[in-house]
C-alpha cells in the first residue's frame, strides 16, 4: 500500500550542497595564430548515427582534453553557447566557417573541467562498452551520475505522520550501485530513487548532452553543480518520498541481507597510494635515488619498514632487487587498472597519443578520489571509501 505523504514534515538540505564538481583545468590561452592553425587541421569527428540524432540541431565545439591534453569535440545547444558567450570575452570563441566553435581561454577550461568530470569522475567513458558515443540503458548504468540525500525518517503509529531529516547527500554513484545510507546499511540506488532514475534524470543519452545539461545547471558557472541547481523544491520532496517509500517498505533491508561483496573493506595498495601521500612521496623518493633506502627521513623508514615489511630480511636490510621488481609489476598493474577506471585505451597509452604517464595517471586518480571525498565527505562510513580501482 502506498503511503500517504499529504501532511508529511520534510525537513530538507540547503540547496547549495554540492553534488558534481569540474575537473581543474589551467590551459593556455592560445593565440590567433594557434587558433588558426588549429582550425586548418580539424576534422569533424564522423558520429553514429543515433548520436547524430540526440544531438541534432547542437552545435559542435572542440577544446582540449582536461587529462590527455589532445582536442576533443563535443556539441553544445545554441542556449548554452549564448550563456557561455554572455559569460566570458568574445576571444575564447573562434567560430569556423562550419559555424562550430573552437574553445579558448576561461570559456575552454570551464567547458573542458566539465566535459572531464563527465567523462572520468562520472565515468562516461568507460561505460560505453562499445565506444560508438550513444549510451543504452545498461551502459549509462554503469555510469556513477547518481545522488542522493540521505537522513532519517520517523512515522507516528497513532497519527500516522510521516516526517524527514536530511543530513547529507551522496554523489558519483552508480545507477545500478549501492547507496550508503545514515546507518551504514546499503541500497539499491535505482530502486531508492525510482522517480528520478525512471525519468532519466540522473543521465543523458551522450556525453554532450549531458556536457549541455551539467552548463545549464551550473547556474553560477562556479564550476560546481549544486541540490538546488538540479532539483526544484518539489522534486527534493518527490526523491525524499520515494526514499522513505523504500525504507519503509522493507527495500533497504531486504537488499541488505542479499548484498554482500567479499572485497568490502579490503585497504589495497592502490587505495593506500590514493589516500596516503606519505606512502607515494616515499616510494618517489625512493625511485628518484636509485632506490637507496637511507634517503628516507627517519620516520618516513619507520613507516617504509611497517607498510612493507617483505622487502627487509632477517638482519634488517633492504632487498633493493626484489623492490625493484616489486615496484615494476605495481606501476604496470596500477597503469592498467587507472586506464580501465577512466575508460582510456591501452594501445593509445603505448602508442604516446594520451600524453600520459604513470605519475601523471597517479596525480589524476589522487584528484578524482578527493572530488569523491569532498562529494561524500559527511558520509557514516566514508573511513571505508575506495576508488574501484580492484577490476
Amino acid at each position: 500500500m502506498a503511503l500517504d505523504f499529504s501532511s508529511a514534515k520534510f525537513s530538507l538540505l540547503p540547496s547549495y550542497v554540492s553534488v558534481y564538481k569540474n575537473l581543474e583545468t589551467n590551459f593556455d590561452k592560445q593565440s590567433k595564430e594557434e587558433l588558426k592553425a588549429l582550425d586548418e587541421s580539424l576534422k569533424p569527428q564522423n558520429l553514429n548515427d543515433k548520436v547524430k540524432q540526440a544531438q541534432s540541431g547542437m552545435v559542435n565545439i572542440y577544446f582540449r582534453d582536461p587529462i590527455t591534453q589532445n582536442i576533443t569535440q563535443s556539441a553544445l545547444s545554441e542556449e548554452s553557447i549564448k550563456k557561455l558567450k554572455e559569460s566570458f570575452e568574445a576571444s575564447d570563441f573562434y567560430q569556423r566557417k562550419d559555424g562550430s566553435y573552437i574553445l579558448n581561454g576561461k570559456a575552454e577550461n570551464f567547458v573542458s573541467g566539465w566535459y572531464g568530470d563527465i567523462a572520468y569522475q562520472r565515468g562516461y567513458l568507460a561505460a560505453d562498452e562499445n565506444k560508438d558515443g550513444y549510451m543504452d540503458k545498461d551502459e549509462l548504468d554503469n555510469t556513477r551520475s547518481g545522488f542522493q540525500t540521505h537522513g532519517w525518517v520517523v512515522v507516528s503509529h497513532q497519527n500516522k505522520e510521516i516526517s524527514t531529516a536530511s543530513t547529507y547527500l551522496e554523489s558519483y554513484i552508480k545507477l545500478n550501485g549501492i547507496s550508503t545510507a545514515a546507518d551504514g546499511v546499503p541500497m539499491s540506488f535505482k530502486d531508492n530513487q525510482k522517480t528520478f532514475y525512471n525519468q532519466g534524470k540522473f543521465a543523458e543519452a551522450t556525453l554532450a548532452l549531458e556536457l549541455d545539461k551539467t552548463i545549464k545547471n551550473d547556474k553560477d558557472l562556479d564550476g560546481i553543480v549544486s541540490y538546488g541547481e538540479i532539483f526544484t523544491l518539489e522534486e527534493m520532496i518527490q526523491a525524499d518520498n520515494d526514499s522513505v517509500e523504500y525504507v519503509l517498505g522493507g527495500g533497504k533491508e531486504a537488499f541488505a541481507r542479499n548484498y554482500s561483496d567479499p572485497t568490502e573493506g579490503a585497504l589495497t595498495l592502490f587505495d593506500l597510494m590514493l589516500r596516503d601521500k606519505s606512502v607515494s612521496e616515499a616510494f618517489n623518493k625512493l625511485v628518484e635515488n636509485d632506490f637507496d633506502i637511507s634517503k628516507l627521513s627517519e620516520e618516513e623508514l619507520k613507516d617504509f619498514k611497517n607498510d612493507f615489511k617483505e622487502f627487509f630480511n632477517e638482519n634488517d636490510e633492504f632487498d633493493v632487487e626484489k623492490f625493484k621488481e616489486f615496484y615494476e609489476n605495481f606501476q604496470n598493474e596500477f597503469i592498467n587498472k587507472s586506464l580501465k577506471f577512466l575508460g582510456l585505451s591501452k594501445k593509445d597509452y603505448n602508442e604516446g597519443t594520451l600524453n600520459l604517464d604513470f605519475n601523471k595517471l597517479h596525480s589524476i586518480l589522487q584528484d578524482i578520489f578527493n572530488t569523491f571525498k569532498e562529494a561524500n565527505a559527511t558520509k557514516a562510513n566514508f573511513k571505508d571509501f575506495t576508488l574501484d580501482l580492484k577490476i
